[in-house]
């Protein structure tokens, strides 16, 4: 099964009719040392885990994950380090990991090299809100 295939099955296995539980975690908060504990503590109910990559401007995010970016950035975690973190989750990584980014943060790792990143870390999709495929301009 290919990673993002995972996420869609994920999804729909909840059985009896019962939603899909989609968690999000900012990373490295409210403390990079507990991050990986909160992520084994969340991953033991979600369905699938989004895990939101801190960003100096996270201007399509709300008061309390621009506050919580902010605090991670402040503690030093950036999209390489969170990467790091997930390489050495053994496998098999359940439940499905997400990424969920801006531009910057994955300019800023390289364009080229994140997607042998991501699945090097087990990551099973990538969402950047403000990225523009269209001339690559904003």
């Amino acid at each position: 099964m290919l990673p993002r295939e995972s996420i869609a099955a994920a999804i729909r296995a909840p059985g009896g009719g019962q939603p899909a539980l989609v968690a999000f975690l900012v990373a490295g908060y409210p403390d990079p040392a507990r991050f990986m504990d909160q992520l084994a503590v969340v991953s033991e109910v979600a369905d699938v885990v989004e895990i939101g990559v801190p960003h100096s401007d996270p201007f399509l995010d709300g008061p309390t994950i621009r506050g919580a970016s902010q605090q991670a950035l402040a503690a030093g975690i950036t999209l390489e380090r969170i990467l790091r973190q997930l390489a050495e989750l053994p496998a098999p990584r359940l439940p499905p990991l997400v990424l969920m980014s801006y531009r910057a943060p994955v300019l800023a790792f390289g364009a080229d090299r994140l997607p042998a990143a991501l699945r090097g870390a087990g990551v099973a999709g990538l969402l950047v809100p403000d990225l523009s495929w269209e001339d690559g301009s904003e």
